[in-house]
């Protein structure tokens, strides 16, 4: 049967001698910014410095573990940013362009440049790059918001707990849960983690000019899960 090599960025580095300490292998955008993390040795055989992100992409293939062994090394970088720990998903798929490789051991440090390109088939659907860099910011600010409202879930529990004597209160802090955390029920109504998760399923799904629709769905949860911390806020929630 024939193998086909799995999507992402293949990156080729050798090693004279393993590391004594942690390797470290950086991945950054076009401006410098930082996109993934992952290190090796140390005490490590190889793991990506912020979990949670691994899972189904577009395409074939997965993210391999940066190897610390002498000789040749290939690691593959699922072009994925990191995801929110629990989502169940990878982070969002890095847009066409310019991007950089940096490898650090001890003091030392070197940094290659390699480009995403834009599949050709989705060029050819009138699909442009600036369409998918918007894509990616919108996944971003998606994917951000869905770790900023499963932190809000944590501070609506422990002001329940710490309010625990107070049945007012309490009252108020399960109704904010419930705008919150999705009930366990059959066919519950999606709460405001799970449209945010629902929302980076839909924009992420494939390479695609986003939909007003979308950002307008954006805009409408931030607007709820702003109105949910006000109201956390005057119960004493804090």
């Amino acid at each position: 049967a024939p193998e086909y090599p799995p999507n992402g960025a293949h990156l080729d580095y050798y090693l004279s001698t393993a590391p004594a300490g942690e390797m470290k292998l950086e991945i950054l955008d076009a401006k410098g910014g930082l996109v993934r993390t992952f290190s090796a040795g140390g005490g490590q055989s190889g793991a990506d410095d912020q979990q949670g992100m691994r899972g189904p992409r577009r395409g074939r293939g997965g993210q391999s573990s940066l190897s610390a062994k002498t000789g040749m090394n290939r690691f593959l970088w699922d072009l994925r940013y990191p995801g929110v720990d629990g989502a169940g998903f990878g982070g969002p798929l890095a847009a066409p362009g310019r991007y950089q490789a940096r490898l650090t051991i001890g003091s030392w440090n070197q940094t290659r440049s390699f480009e995403i390109r834009i599949d050709p088939r989705v060029a050819a659907d009138g699909v442009t790059v600036a369409d998918l860099q918007e894509q990616l910011e919108l996944s971003l600010k998606v994917r951000d918001a869905m770790g900023d409202a499963r932190r809000l879930a944590g501070r609506i529990r422990e002001a329940r707990q710490k309010m625990a004597g107070d049945p007012a209160a309490s009252a108020k802090l399960q109704a904010l849960q419930d705008r919150v955390v999705t009930a366990q029920m059959i066919y519950p109504q999606p709460m405001l983690i799970d449209q945010f998760s629902n929302l980076a399923r839909m924009i992420g799904q494939a390479d695609q000019k986003v939909g007003r629709s979308a950002f307008e769905f954006y805009d409408d949860l931030m607007k709820e899960m702003n109105s949910i911390k006000s109201d956390l806020d005057k119960i004493g929630g804090n």
